[in-house]
């Protein structure tokens, strides 16, 4: 089993625990979702929700929507927008390095030395 895996079977469970406090602490008829993810632009989530999924869509719709509007949060949108921007760059250009690295433990290894330098 992979580390991402595991990770993610791990937030699902926890996941499952938020979600039985959040619907506790909220009246009765309203909905809620939890989404939880890595940072940087790895395209993997989770979810919990006490609403059906298309009810959770919707609902997500009108949060993007809302939140691109003037009446709120664009005072933190260019920094946020910035700051991701960043944080994409910084992850694009460490698994690059990643990835020579890997490449050369790989010669390393192919060459009969034992070791591993990095």
């Amino acid at each position: 089993m992979t580390n991402a895996v595991q990770e993610d079977k791990q937030v699902r469970d926890r996941l499952q625990k938020i979600a039985t406090e959040v619907d506790a602490q909220l009246p009765y008829g309203w909905g809620f979702v939890v989404l939880a993810f890595p940072f940087g632009a790895d395209g993997r989530m989770n979810y919990v929700a006490n609403a059906k999924r298309p009810d959770v869509v919707r609902a997500m719709y009108e949060f993007i929507q809302r939140s691109k509007e003037a009446a709120w949060g664009t005072h933190e949108a260019d920094e946020m927008e910035a700051g991701s921007q960043a944080q994409d760059e910084l992850v694009g250009r460490l698994r690059q390095q990643l990835a020579a690295l890997e490449a050369e433990n790989k010669l390393l290894r192919k060459a009969g030395t034992g070791k591993y330098e990095l």
